[in-house]
């Protein structure tokens, strides 16, 4: 591989998680291969964007290579989400926990969610409610597929893959991991009072993300988009961990405080103010910062019910484009197409405002 396209590859990446437009000359950059390589990493549609930004000529072909990528991600993206919608109005009637896992959770986090590619969606079930919740995907045109000892997949063309999971590594592949998640239930609070949907807190989701990445690399390899993962879940999380692990094992806590994270206690707060007996000063200076809730604690509310803003790769808040400033977009959008009357096409320069 040629050290100038992994180069201009990584410089495509980092920019799209910036939301910054690259330094790059469109003349000198190889295209087709930046564009394999990220195909191969599967981060097409996240390279397409700042791609588009450098060559905006509709005749070009680093165009179509943006288009296709953006195309084929967005449709990727509207159809898992609208599958998890249909499974969160289902499921509960037919009383079945479940809890998304990876890239459902992880989409939000991105610049925008469709660069979070995903080839399956990931759904954790009890191993009883396995059949259950396969005759509802039936039902809804999936088609079963031969699994592993950990998993069975669903299959709907063109873009539609399930796998349900019923342990979160395999036996026969990852047997120490297998071991050491059989309790991850007992780790789950439903996603809000009431829910069949589940969540895992912060720590054992990193620790998830953290071994299913680790997998990977002593298997068949992992790419980039799995660093990504792990880097901008931790941006997500209030906490300096450096600077956490510094005092816990200035106060001789770790053994404490693996413990803590292998049993069934959640609350880090708790654990460190009544477990360790540790005062504010200790521990505030590991938090990267503190978000006051008012009275949004009573007795009918609980930490759970609280979500933290979504933020960028750079930890700074933002309004994800699927939300408030989509429907600005489509809103204006609606409006310029009215304002045309008859013609077939937006004018040129006002086509170029919307990237299309």
């Amino acid at each position: 591989m040629d050290q100038q396209v992994v180069t201009d590859f990584l410089k495509l990446v980092r920019c799209a998680m910036q939301s910054q437009t690259p330094k790059l000359d469109p003349e000198q950059v190889n295209w087709q291969e930046v564009f394999r390589l990220a195909q191969a990493h599967q981060l097409g549609v996240m390279i397409a964007y700042p791609a588009l930004e450098l060559v905006n000529d509709p005749a070009s072909g680093v165009f179509r290579l943006g288009m296709q990528a953006i195309g084929s991600g967005l449709a990727q993206q509207q159809a898992q989400s609208r599958l998890l919608e249909q499974m969160r109005l289902s499921f509960p009637a037919l009383q079945i926990p479940f809890l998304p896992l990876k890239g459902s959770l992880l989409r939000p986090m991105y610049p925008k969610p469709e660069m979070r590619t995903m080839c399956d969606l990931d759904i954790l079930l009890h191993k009883e409610d396995l059949e259950k919740a396969g005759q509802w995907l039936k039902e809804n045109g999936f088609e079963q597929e031969e699994g592993f000892d950990h998993d069975v997949p669903y299959t709907k063309l063109p873009y539609l893959h399930v796998e349900l999971h019923y342990r979160l590594f395999s036996e026969n592949t990852s047997a120490s991991l297998s071991r050491f998640f059989a309790s991850v239930w007992d780790q789950a609070q439903p996603k809000e009072e009431g829910s069949w949907e589940y969540r895992l807190s912060p720590e054992w989701f990193a620790a998830y993300l953290t071994a299913h990445f680790a997998k990977h690399v002593s298997g068949s390899g992992s790419g980039a988009r799995s660093v990504l993962d792990l880097w901008l879940f931790q941006k997500q999380v209030p906490l300096e961990e450096k600077k956490l692990f510094a005092l816990l094992a200035q106060r001789n806590l770790i053994d404490q405080y693996e413990q803590f994270m292998l049993g069934r206690m959640n609350n880090l707060y708790r654990f460190l103010t009544q477990d360790c007996h540790l005062q504010e000063r200790d521990w505030k200076p590991a938090l990267r910062y503190i978000l006051k809730v008012g009275a949004a604690l009573d007795e009918e509310h609980s930490l759970k019910d609280i979500h933290c803003f979504v933020r960028n790769a750079a930890g700074q808040v933002y309004l994800p484009g699927s939300s408030v400033k989509g429907a600005l977009r489509t809103v204006l959008l609606h409006h310029m197409i009215r304002q045309e009357g008859e013609h077939d096409q937006l004018e040129p320069s006002r086509r170029e405002r919307f990237g299309s």
